[in-house]
């Protein structure tokens, strides 16, 4: 029986050279993400190698896309109730932590399937779909009197773009997908303001 083969991987993200000033995001914040899409590249390595881990991050065979939450505990029930940055609509809570993410990940989840259904049916039978280089999936059309493409993130509706080529197309819409998220966390934090909350990823397939 063929042995499975593990990497180690030692990252020192306090040599990460990062400016505030220029970014949304916290120092912590930072280290979150550069930690996670280190993992995650990793893991699609081995995949594409035939290898296995047993820190595969949950996810197994399918393509996964990373959602930012905001997490409050209630501390006169204590329970934990998480929202969405990327789709708001999508809250949960648990009685613990680890029910919380595995409550938010469904009611993500959810709202995809409903999503996706929605631009799909307004797209028609001659859209084509595609994937941006950060895992969101794409309806795109062609207007042949222009030559340039349409598009719009069918997990994010919101996410809309246009491009010469498909592949300026998809950039453009990785771009309009942070856009929505921009706005929406501003949106999400206000009726957070004054309370003690968390952030964190959650990894889900797509």
């Amino acid at each position: 029986m063929k042995k499975s083969r593990f990497v180690d991987v030692i990252v020192d993200l306090n040599k990460i050279k990062f400016d505030p000033s220029k970014s949304n995001m916290s120092v912590e914040e930072l280290k979150k993400r550069v930690t996670l899409h280190i993992i995650k590249s990793l893991y699609e390595e081995a995949l594409k190698q035939g290898k296995t881990s047993k820190c595969s991050l949950k996810k197994r065979a399918q393509p996964y896309v990373d959602f930012d939450i905001i997490i409050d505990k209630d501390e006169k029930s204590g329970w934990y109730m998480g929202q969405c940055y990327h789709l708001p609509e999508a809250m949960s809570q648990g009685r613990t932590i680890d029910e919380l993410y595995d409550n938010i990940e469904e009611a993500i989840q959810l709202v995809i399937e409903s999503n996706r259904e929605k631009v799909d049916a307004d797209s028609g039978p001659d859209c084509k779909i595609h994937k941006t280089p950060h895992g969101y999936t794409v309806a795109v059309r062609k207007d042949e009197k222009n030559g340039r493409y349409a598009g719009q993130c069918r997990e994010i509706p919101e996410a809309t773009g246009l491009g010469k080529t498909i592949k300026g197309l998809l950039d453009n819409i990785d771009c309009a997908v942070g856009d929505v998220y921009v706005s929406n966390r501003e949106k999400v934090d206000a009726n957070y303001k004054g309370r003690k909350t968390t952030w964190d990823i959650v990894l889900v397939q797509c």
